[in-house]
C-alpha cells in the first residue's frame, strides 16, 4: 500500500508512519511537529487505530496547511 503526504496539495511517497514529507513537515510550527509525534502511537499505521488526541491534532495540522496556502 502507497502512502503519501497529508499535505492537502502533494503526493509525494512517504513511510507509512511519516505524515508528510520533509517539505511539508518543516512548514509547520515546531510545537505542532512535537504535538504529533506526542500523541503518535508507534503501530498506529498497522492497525489502523490512531488514538482521539492523535486524529484531533492531524485536524489541526490540516487546518495549519489550509490556512497556509
Amino acid at each position: 500500500m502507497e502512502h503519501t503526504c497529508h499535505h492537502p496539495k502533494c503526493n509525494i511517497p512517504v513511510p507509512p508512519k511519516m505524515l508528510a514529507c520533509r517539505k511539508h513537515w518543516y512548514v509547520l510550527p515546531q510545537a505542532l511537529r512535537k504535538q504529533v509525534w506526542a500523541t503518535y502511537r508507534p503501530g498506529q499505521e498497522i492497525d489502523k487505530q490512531p488514538s482521539h488526541e492523535y486524529m484531533d491534532t492531524i485536524a489541526q495540522v490540516q487546518a495549519y496547511w489550509k490556512r497556509s496556502f
